[in-house]
This record gives C-alpha cells, sequence and structure tokens, in this order.
C-alpha cells in the first residue's frame, strides 16, 4: 500500500485514471458521460480508501495546476490580441489619414469610373481602398411603434435596416435621421 509522493509518481492505475478525467469533454467543451469511465477506473484501482484518495489528490492537484496555467497562457494571449487590435486600429487611421491627404493625387491616377469619394492606390501585390462614407442611421429619440420589432419579449427594438431604407427613400420618421458615416479601409 504505497501512496505515491509526487505526481510523477503516479502508477499506470492513477495515469489512466488521470487520462479519464481529462477526456470527459469533447472538443467543444461538452461533458461527456464520465461517471462510468471515473466510476470503472476507481473500482480497477483496489479496495484501500486511503490510497485511492491520495491519488485522487495527486490527480486533482496536477489537473488544477494545469487549469490555472491554461488560465495564464490565455491571458497572457488576450493580452497579446489587444496590443496587436490597437496596433491595426493606428495603422488604419494612419493609412485612412495619408489616403484622405493625397486623395486628389490618387483620383488623378486612378481609372475613371469609380464611386464618388472613393480613392485607390495600387502597388504591386495589393490594392488599397478608401471608400466614401456610407450613411449611417441615427436614432435621435423614439420611433413611431411601425417602425418597431413586433416581439415583446425581448423588448421591441427598431427595426434599423428598415428605417434607414424608408429614410434614403425621403420618408421622415421622427427619432431617426441619417447622418455621415466613416470611411471603411479595404485592402486586397
Amino acid at each position: 500500500m504505497s501512496v505515491p509522493k509526487s505526481i510523477y509518481g503516479l502508477g499506470a492505475e492513477w495515469a489512466y485514471l488521470l487520462r479519464c478525467a481529462e477526456q470527459c469533454f469533447d472538443d467543444d467543451g461538452v461533458e461527456i458521460d464520465t461517471d462510468e469511465g471515473l466510476d470503472s477506473a476507481l473500482a480497477a484501482l483496489g479496495d484501500d480508501i486511503v490510497e485511492k484518495l491520495g491519488g485522487c489528490g495527486f490527480v486533482l492537484r496536477r489537473l488544477r495546476a494545469e487549469n490555472a496555467a491554461i488560465a495564464a497562457e490565455e491571458k497572457r494571449l488576450a493580452a497579446i490580441r489587444k496590443r496587436g487590435a490597437k496596433a491595426i486600429e493606428r495603422f488604419e487611421d494612419r493609412i485612412k489619414l495619408l489616403m484622405v491627404a493625397a486623395e486628389d493625387e490618387l483620383k488623378a491616377r486612378s481609372a475613371k469610373g469609380k464611386k464618388a469619394g472613393t480613392c485607390t492606390a495600387k502597388v504591386p501585390g495589393m490594392t488599397i481602398t478608401l471608400a466614401a462614407a456610407s450613411e449611417q442611421l441615427s436614432l435621435t429619440g423614439p420611433v413611431p411603434e411601425q417602425w418597431m420589432s413586433k416581439p415583446i419579449t425581448p423588448a421591441p427594438e427598431p427595426m434599423r435596416n428598415d428605417i434607414k431604407a424608408a429614410l434614403k427613400k425621403g420618408v421622415r420618421i421622427p427619432g431617426a435621421l441619417l447622418v455621415p458615416g466613416n470611411r471603411g479601409l479595404r485592402i486586397t
């Protein structure tokens, strides 16, 4: 009756128990029927309850340590992703500013027939386009009930696409108006 001294001293039976515990979730994180697998793995380890508890404790300690390490890595990667997103945003803003400053020259270089407000820069292997600003819907107050969605739960919400289409056709809707939007940047 020897209880493993450390997680590294786990015998084949305890390693099997650890695999059973780790495999109780599918790839999507959905729990699968684990009671049978864990129960049969525990039953195969013998009758000494102290040894079982000790082994389970080591398995639990390892699982907790792995989860803590994964959580720390997730946090680290999330910080890296946030820094990358901010860098992307700064670069996009800089490119937009440069393209707006050079818009007349870029329009003169690009082909005729481009949409008004759109300018393009072509370099080998890439086309950078600053699209014209589209109109965006701004809700300034309550809109009439006919422009609200019908479900009671959740609470009715303005039907933004329908309101925007109606405003473009010239329909006046209280509490709604079209405002200039941001110019979009595409790199193809």
